[in-house]
């Protein structure tokens, strides 16, 4: 019973030892994924400053300013979509347009 023991003490610090060097091989893993990504996102970056000088490109041409409507006596507002509020219906819906940062 004694040799029972001893062999599945062996084979349990084997499957640790193993679990262990899976642990470190994927932390190594984990490291080059992140470093290629980070360079793959400066080239991205790059490209894209590269292309909007060539293009005349502003930031507001690629991702407009989102609007809502507010309306000044209630506070109420609207995203503008949807159906259109009755506080709004009828009335030129640029004098209540608010700009929102996406």
């Amino acid at each position: 019973m004694a040799e029972t023991s001893t062999s599945n003490e062996a084979a349990s610090e084997n499957g640790v030892m193993h679990l262990l060097a899976l642990s470190k091989a994927l932390e190594a893993r984990n490291t080059l994924i992140e470093a290629q990504r980070a360079d793959a996102r400066e080239t991205a970056i790059k490209t894209i400053q590269n292309l909007m000088r060539v293009y005349e490109l502003r930031l507001i041409d690629i991702h407009p300013p989102q609007f809502t409507y507010r309306n000044p006596d209630t506070g109420a507002t609207w995203s503008g979509r949807g159906k259109m509020p009755t506080w709004l219906k009828g009335k030129d819906t640029r004098l209540y347009r608010v700009t929102t940062q996406p």
